[in-house]
């Protein structure tokens, strides 16, 4: 289906801007749900939040931006997390506004440390 559409992850790991930089790139070796994705489609943006679990994360947007971001399919990206819908989204407003309320509304959230915006 065509349209903008919103993946939430986590990146456990040191440098997570630099696994969010590997899914902007097409040649790489598929191994997370979201790179079957990123095959296919062409990443816009990413927002990297410091601080915030991704459960933190999930159940803001299901939670408080529902109106923004509608579940898309069962299971996908979440297998680990079998409470969690999902982790993909399509977006029913512009990405820039949906990005903008997210950052607005997680910000508000006493736990982040600090966040950024990547382009692709």
């Amino acid at each position: 289906m065509e349209g903008i559409y919103a993946y939430i992850g986590s990146a456990n790991i040191k440098d997570p801007v630099k696994r969010i930089l590997r899914h902007f790139n097409r040649e790489k070796r598929i191994r997370w749900h979201i790179d079957y994705l990123t095959l296919k489609c062409r990443p816009l943006k990413a927002a990297v939040f410091f601080g915030f679990s991704e459960d933190e994360l999930y159940d803001t947007i299901t939670k408080n931006l529902a109106k923004h971001f509608t579940p898309y399919i069962a299971g996908f990206g979440s297998s680990d997390k079998p409470h969690h819908y999902t982790h993909l989204f399509i977006l029913r407003t512009s990405s820039d506004d949906a990005l903008k309320r997210v950052v607005t509304t997680i910000k508000q959230r006493k736990t982040v440390l600090n966040w950024s915006i990547i382009s692709g």
